[in-house]
Parts: C-alpha cells; structure tokens; sequence
C-alpha cells in the first residue's frame, strides 16, 4: 500500500483514538500537574497551574530564534564542513567547521551550560 493511502488510514484512526480517550477518561488531578508543571515548566496554556508555582526556569520561548540559527549553523556546518574536507576543499571546509564552531559555542553559552539536573 503506498504511503499517501497508509496516511489517510492512520491519521483518522490515531485521532478518534485519542479523542476518544482523551473526553472518556477523567482529568488528572490538580496535584498532578502541578507537580508535573514544577519538574518541566512546558510553554502554553498552562495559565490555571502556572500561577500556583514559584517559576524557576526561564521560559522556553526566551532566545528561540538565536538557539535555532546556532543550532542550524552546528549542524549544517559540520556536515557539509566534513563533505568539503573529505573532498579537499580546505578552505570552504574550515570556514564551514568554523561556522559550526561558533554555532557550538553559542549554544554551550546561553544554553547548555545552564542546564541542571
């Protein structure tokens, strides 16, 4: 069965599913997602729970754009750095590694050297 005919089966399938177990089941209790609320601090529309909490992570919309273009730059740089390199394109290699480098660093910055487990 070709794909497009497999997507026309499973998405409605997987979205009465869910439906369905989502409006006959009843709702976690407050306590629930409150301590859930604490532990994660997910973006949306959390607004009854949010306000019971102390916040103690920053939001997770809070320097999106910067995260994703280093993101992009990491990655992108370092895989078509490599292909230039194995290919001996040195000096568009080492500009693209550098790009990459410097997507790295932004992220080690702002981002993962935050983090606590």
């Amino acid at each position: 069965m070709k794909f497009h005919l497999k997507l026309l089966i499973i998405v409605p399938i997987s979205i009465i599913s869910w439906l369905t177990v989502t409006l006959l089941t009843k709702p976690e209790s407050e306590e629930t997602l409150i301590g859930f609320y604490q532990r994660v601090q997910p973006g949306g529309w959390w607004a009854p729970i949010e306000g019971k909490i102390q916040h103690t992570l920053q939001p997770v919309s809070k320097g999106f754009l910067g995260n994703w273009i280093a993101g992009v730059a990491m990655i992108w740089g370092l895989t078509f750095a490599i292909g230039h390199l194995i290919f001996g394109n040195w000096g568009l290699g080492i500009a693209l590694f550098a790009i990459a480098l410097a997507g790295f660093a932004w992220m080690w910055k702002f981002t993962i050297s935050k983090i606590t487990i």
